[in-house]
């Protein structure tokens, strides 16, 4: 059996992530699906039909793994982040401006910070912390696009992670959510947080404006 399944729709078949069975206690992380732009992290352009480990990450074990358009990341049971794929807007985190990541790559920023959970948006990542902080670095929109998911109360992409600084004060996230060009977090007490381009209201405040740091929905 296999667990812990997360997936990313794309232009071509989607990539898959799994942690297998024995993933509660090994964590050996297996993927599948179309290999552009080297989102399954074996550094060829094969599509694998059906879940292979990772060889860069078998002796690493897997507590979680997010799956975005163009890139994937997971968190290690020691809480280090790796990321692979395209790197276009700074969504691998590496504070680089290469193209991609053709394997999983250790996102130093990161080290330290305690992540527990990822979410990778098309051209965006986000990591909550166990105290429910949140860092978001990659695409942060422009003055002719619109906003981007960052959250920084700006449009600056950023090639590494930053924290979010609405989060991890009092307010604390539980969960967060990357999207196309916005994001999402749900607070330790219940409440929803979005952020970003707002167009066709996908933002949730019965309107289509942007919005650059976080905002709660009422009544959420």
């Amino acid at each position: 059996m296999l667990r812990g399944a997360a997936k990313a729709s794309g232009a071509k078949a989607a990539v898959r992530c799994f942690s297998s069975a024995a993933g509660a206690a090994s964590g050996v992380l297996h993927i599948c699906g179309t290999a552009e732009y080297n989102k399954l992290g074996f550094g060829d352009s094969q599509d694998r039909e059906a879940p292979v480990p990772i060889p860069a990450l078998e002796a690493t074990p897997i507590a979680h793994v997010a799956c975005g358009k163009y890139h994937s990341a997971a968190v290690a049971a020691d809480g280090s982040v790796y990321a692979w794929g395209l790197e276009a807007s700074g969504q691998l985190g590496l504070g680089s401006r290469r193209t991609k990541a053709h394997t999983p790559a250790l996102v130093e920023a990161l080290s330290g910070a305690g992540v527990t959970q990822l979410s990778c948006g098309s051209y965006h990542t986000l990591a909550r912390t166990a105290e429910g902080e949140v860092y978001s670095w990659g695409f942060g929109g422009s003055f002719f696009s619109g906003a981007g998911g960052l959250g920084h109360g700006d449009r600056q992409q950023l090639e590494t992670p930053k924290v979010v600084s609405a989060f991890g004060g009092d307010v604390r996230a539980a969960y967060v959510s990357g999207g196309g060009y916005h994001s999402l977090a749900v607070d330790r007490e219940g409440g929803v947080w979005s952020w970003g381009r707002g167009e066709w209201g996908r933002l949730g405040f019965g309107d289509a404006s942007d919005r650059l740091p976080p905002a709660r929905m009422g009544g959420a």
